[in-house]
């Protein structure tokens, strides 16, 4: 019995075609503070989303002075490679600078506008795919920023993982 788990944990490894992923995650410098907990909402709906499609996720601290880095291409790869992963996910999130609040609770939240991706494989630095969507403020965002924020993140998961599994090949 010993030597089937010996062989068992041995050869588990060599069956894993799990990719390794890493999230970084930037915001504009200009956003209102509460702008980091909606970002931490969207990094965490993004890591469940990857993980339930049987990837293994990181990430990386979020950078609160984004646009600038965001730009530079090798945002986030140094951290991803340091962490062996196979692709990057890139994301930034602009926000109006002024903070809101919810009619009638008076929570604070900020007003996501645009959102930017890109994904990378990390060996080669390679952009394998990027886009970018607009929102508007509507009704729904004023009603539960947080849901819309967790939507915003469902559309960078799909077409995050779409990209990886088409141009990076699965892992």
């Amino acid at each position: 019995m010993r030597i089937f788990y010996v062989l068992f944990f041995a050869l588990v490894p060599w069956f894993s075609f799990a990719a390794t992923v890493t999230v970084s995650m930037a915001q504009n410098r200009e956003a209102p503070p509460v702008a980091l907990e909606m970002t931490r909402v969207i990094e965490d709906q993004i890591m469940n989303d990857y993980f339930s499609a049987g990837e293994i996720i990181s990430n990386t601290e979020i950078a609160e002075n984004g646009g600038a880095e965001f730009r530079k291409p090798a945002f986030g790869l140094e951290e991803a490679a340091g962490g062996m992963s196979d692709f990057l996910l890139a994301v930034y999130l602009e926000y109006s600078a002024e903070e809101k609040k919810l009619d009638g609770s008076g929570t604070p939240y900020a007003l996501l506008q645009k959102v930017s991706w890109r994904v990378v494989d990390v060996p080669d630095g390679r952009i394998l795919g990027s886009g970018a969507f607009a929102l508007s403020e509507s009704d729904i965002q004023r009603s539960n920023p947080y849901e819309c924020a967790r939507v915003a993140a469902g559309l960078i998961s799909g077409e995050g993982l779409k990209t990886q599994h088409e141009r990076g090949g699965e892992e």
